[in-house]
């Protein structure tokens, strides 16, 4: 139980009033009187506050066991009056230390039998688990002469993944067929491929090659056979989770942000028919999952990306490679998501990717650096800047010559920053696909 700001400020005028008592007895009544009054005050304030009850309303918390890494996850917090009196209280949650919230404490007055809602954001930026603690609650006295605080039991392990959310909004805007909204030109890439798709009437602009004369004999016109990617076929997710990758874009690490992209082209590669499959390594093999098809395996791979985190190894191309290239025979579309920096490193993952191209198709994806790129194209306003320009757009060279060794002998490159990684990286997926290149 506490005084309030108000019984502080009441007991303060009380005490003046009192103080130039000693020299006249008129105000030392005058004071005595007050003082009294305001103890009957605070005792009525304490029965009724005992009557109505200290804790006279019921607090909730509702989350999701999983949040999603590197996206906001709401929570919420509610409160309902259980009194048959108004209450006056104020609610603090506690979310787990060290995860990044804009959660602030909420004073609400509520009726008899009345409640509320507060609503807030969490937005990890690290995988693993987590745990939420009690939720501190204030409530006031009738005459807002006390408070009483206690902790409403509410704690609660949470876990936090790769961007699981990212695949309910795939699977809305695919729906609604509004997938470019998300950066993804197209999901089918019908009138390519190799595998038939549907039959339709033929237009100007079709390739000649399409014409069905079958068909075409059949209904006396002009008939197109569409084609669409080939499906069944297999696609490895390869993960460097070395020191390059321990590095931070924003909040995030490097190979979380990677962790995103592959959890998401995993998901649409079995939306697609193909058979996914991950191997993570960093200086030896770190997870390995044969490739198989359909929505469970996407979910058995979050179940291995959820505990990779980086190490501060040289990561082991070699091993890596070899340990893949022994496993899986069948033709593949390996997509290897890592960090280069110059054409030096570069050389020692080409070096190795020998042991799959051109066996399998090789697709590298690395992640741009958006502070760099912004450096690069700042306009300098002093000699400082002037420096910082030269020293962006000298790592930017050397990070493009790295590019250009690796797509001129034959491995295919998606570089982009953060917020674009994964679109990026599943447009050119479905541009290979479309290709029949695998």
């Amino acid at each position: 139980m506490f005084a309030t700001g108000r019984l502080i400020a009441l007991a303060a005028f009380g005490a003046l009033v009192m103080l130039p008592g000693a020299w006249n007895g008129r105000l030392l009544a005058v004071g005595a009187v007050y003082n009294v009054a305001l103890a009957a005050a605070v005792g009525i304030d304490y029965a009724l506050l005992r009557r109505r009850g200290l804790s006279p309303v019921t607090v909730t918390r509702e989350c999701h066991d999983v949040l999603s890494l590197g996206t906001g996850n709401v929570v919420s917090v509610s409160v309902h009056n259980t009194a048959s009196a108004r209450v006056r209280i104020a609610v603090k949650d506690l979310p787990p230390p060290g995860l990044p919230h804009d959660s602030r404490p909420f004073s609400v007055t509520l009726e008899p039998g009345r409640g509320a809602v507060s609503r807030y954001s969490v937005i990890p930026t690290g995988k693993g688990d987590y745990e939420f603690g009690d939720i501190a609650v204030r409530t006031w006295s009738p005459l807002g002469l006390l408070m009483s605080q206690h902790l409403a039991p509410a704690s609660r392990r949470v876990r936090v993944y790769p961007d699981v959310k990212a695949v309910s909004r795939y699977d809305l805007l695919a729906r609604r067929g509004r997938l470019a909204e998300a950066g993804i030109r197209a999901a089918r890439y019908r009138g390519r491929g190799t595998e038939f798709e549907s039959l339709r009437a033929y237009m100007p602009d079709d390739d000649s090659r399409q014409i069905d004369w079958k068909a075409t004999a059949r209904r006396h016109q002009l008939i197109s056979a569409q084609f669409q990617a080939e499906r069944s076929q297999n696609v490895f997710l390869v993960l460097d989770a070395g020191r390059m990758m321990a590095g931070r874009v924003g909040p995030m690490t490097k190979l979380d942000h990677a962790i995103n992209a592959a959890l998401m082209c995993a998901y649409v590669a079995a939306e697609m028919g193909d058979r996914v499959g991950l191997l993570a390594f960093a200086a030896r093999v770190r997870a390995y999952i044969p490739a198989r098809r359909g929505r469970r395996q996407v979910f058995h791979l979050l179940e291995d990306l959820y505990r990779l985190e980086p190490e501060l190894v040289e990561p082991d191309y070699d091993a890596a490679f070899h340990y893949l290239a022994l496993r899986q025979r069948r033709r593949s579309l390996v997509i290897v998501f890592t960090d280069l920096v110059d054409r030096d490193s570069s050389a020692t993952l080409l070096e190795h990717i020998g042991a799959l191209h051109p066996h399998h198709l090789v697709l590298c994806v690395t992640l741009a650096d958006a502070e760099v790129l912004a450096l690069a194209r700042a306009v300098p306003n002093q000699a400082e800047d002037v420096y910082q320009k030269a020293v962006a757009l000298q790592v930017l060279a050397d990070r493009e010559a790295a590019l250009t060794y690796l797509r001129r002998r034959g491995v295919h490159v998606v570089d982009a920053p953060a917020d674009g990684l994964t679109a990026a990286a599943i447009n050119r997926y479905l541009e290979l696909k479309s290709r029949s290149l695998v």
